[in-house]
């Protein structure tokens, strides 16, 4: 179902819409500015009712109606204020879980692209300016007419010099559009670049440290940093100076409305209370303006963020349109699959693969690195998806279920283990609100964890830290196996699953594979350990991208040995290959 706060497609009706959605704004804004009109009015009414008269009775009733104005003016701000930034957090809260899956989805599909891969700090970017109050300065903009008609009404001169100083500040503020817009975008490229340097050197501190290239990679960092904020201060300058030519340009014109009038008091053609009063109003009319050539930089960044948003805003999620599959139980069938690596659709990975597995079975993929049995794996679990081809369970393609409910039914051991901040229990339950404990404890029995877990400082409540630091690496490969296992999966992919075990670990493992066979489970796992790929019922040998065999080891090891027997593998090494 659509979020309320995301706008039609179609123009017209998405200008109408956030009309609608913004309307008390605008309104309260309309208000908000007439009452901007008290001062000058009552100075006015001070300078040439007040003064004239000395009538004291006129003064305080001034006072007390000003007063009331002024109080009533800061409610509505303070209830404008408070419903800009209810609008802000509704328009975050209603693209938030989009944002997240775009960002995430991103990295699994055939084309990424950066608007997508920067959703969820686009979201937050623009949350920010909606509650700033550069924001709040578009709906005082458009209410500029009435100032000026009030200046009017004092005499058409200062009316005309209002208008002219208007057009003035609007030239330069369409000439700091062209000039710093440019620069700002290419700043925040190079911010962004930056940042992920320092990012990756952060998740790879050890592998710097260990090296000496702790060094090498600050000169690295140091060059695009320097080259960032060189930019960011060239287009920070060119809108700085604008904004001090704005500011400079209103005082001045502001002095010269105060001379101009002066002239026409002499002349005895405006009263002296009306030079203070259009000054003031003035002032009030240049402010918005001002304001936003002030605040450009974050105008331009929410316009850009907005405009990566629009790019993913209105696609539609394929899972709205499936329906919930019951739980497989019988096969998994790969069918002429082919896959892409994600931003290069000129070179398959892997191409034409193709066979079954029913209930039960358990696959071993080995060959040469570089030959595609991890992209395979990506393949099976729909992490990566088919350029060609398909890959069903129980006949069904990967594509007809909802990411929930075929995730369900997977678990993914990849070759790179990721855990996630939180405690042991919630990463074997994959982060799962409706997680059951008893579950938790079967995944964990089932991978041979429990009585690690239990050893931990606070057992399953043990917290792992950020890229579960606080593991070995055998420790993490454990848990990861665990959390594969949560809730019984059918269809259970390993990518090395053995890489960081010991003896003991590797034991553990293989009791594992016996179990889920005998709850006619499948699993493809792949390995170079003999040990290992002897539990395959059947083996698929990797070679280029290509499926260079498979079927049972037997009878590979007995082709191999027709074709050349000097080349093929002795029986106790047979799946090493």
């Amino acid at each position: 179902m659509s979020s309320p706060i995301i706008p039609p497609k179609n123009t017209l009706e998405a200008r109408f819409f956030w009309f609608k959605k913004l309307r008390t704004m605008i309104l309260f804004s309309f208000v908000l500015n007439i009452l901007y009109l008290t001062g000058p009015l009552f100075m006015m009414q001070v300078y040439d009712r007040v003064l004239a008269s000395a009538n004291i009775p006129t003064l305080v009733g001034l006072m007390l109606i000003t007063t009331l104005l002024y109080l009533f003016f800061g409610l509505l701000d303070h209830i404008r204020n408070q419903a800009l930034s209810a609008h802000g957090e509704l328009v975050a809260e209603s693209l938030a879980k989009k944002a997240y899956t775009q960002s995430i989805l991103n990295n699994c599909e055939k084309s990424p692209t950066e608007a997508k891969k920067t959703a969820i700090v686009d979201v937050v970017t623009l949350r920010g300016f909606l509650t700033s109050p550069t924001f709040s300065a578009f709906f005082d903009l458009p209410w500029a007419p009435i100032f000026l008609l009030v200046i009017f009404g004092l005499h058409p001169v200062l009316g005309v010099t209002a208008v002219i100083a208007c057009i003035v500040l609007a030239i330069l503020a369409f000439i700091n559009e062209r000039l710093s817009r440019q620069q700002l975008q290419k700043a925040t490229g190079l911010n962004t670049h930056t940042n992920n340097i320092a990012q990756s050197a952060q998740r790879n501190a050890l592998t710097l440290r260990g090296n000496g290239m702790i060094e090498p990679m600050y000169e690295k960092w140091r060059k695009n940093d320097r080259e960032a904020r060189q930019v960011t201060l060239k287009g920070s300058g060119i809108n700085s100076s604008f904004s001090t030519t704005t500011k400079t340009l209103r005082m001045m014109i502001q002095s010269f409305m105060l001379g101009l009038g002066a002239y026409f008091v002499i002349k005895g053609e405006l009263s002296s209370g009306s030079i203070i009063a259009g000054t003031v109003i003035l002032s009030r009319a240049l402010a918005p303006l001002e304001k936003l050539l002030g605040g450009y930089s974050s105008v331009v960044k929410a316009r850009d963020c907005w405009d990566n948003i629009k790019t993913w805003l209105f696609d539609v999620d394929p899972d709205e349109n499936k329906t919930i599959l019951p739980a497989p139980t019988q096969s998994l069938s790969v069918h002429d699959l082919s896959v892409f690596p994600p931003n290069d659709n000129t070179q398959f990975i892997i191409k034409n693969i193709q066979f079954s597995l029913k209930a039960g079975d358990v696959l071993g993929v080995t060959g040469p690195s570089g030959s595609g049995k991890s992209t395979l794996g990506k393949a099976l679990v729909a992490a990566w998806p088919a350029a060609t081809g398909k890959v069903c369970i129980d006949g069904a393609d990967l594509q007809q279920w909802t990411r929930a409910n075929l995730g369900s039914h997977i678990g993914y051991l990849p070759q790179e283990i990721e855990l996630f901040e939180g405690t042991v229990a919630e990463n074997i339950a994959r982060f799962r609100e409706d997680a059951e404990f008893e579950k938790v404890l079967a995944a964990s029995e089932a991978a041979g964890i429990h009585q690690l877990i239990l050893e931990l400082k606070d057992g399953y409540n043990t917290q792992v830290g950020p890229e579960g630091v606080m593991l070995s690496s055998g420790q993490k490969q454990r848990l990861g196996l665990a959390r594969a296992l949560y809730d019984e999966p059918f269809l259970i992919v390993l990518d090395e699953p053995n890489s960081n075990l010991d003896n003991e670990g590797e034991l553990r493992l293989n009791k594992t594979i016996d179990s889920l066979k005998a709850r006619n489970a499948i699993v493809v796992f792949v390995s170079h350990r003999p040990q290992l790929l002897e539990k395959a019922d059947k083996l698929l040998i990797m070679g280029k991208g290509e499926m260079r065999a498979f079927g049972p080891p037997v009878e590979i090891v007995k082709n191999l040995q027709q074709k050349n027997p000097a080349a093929a593998p002795p029986p106790n090494t047979q799946t090493s290959t």
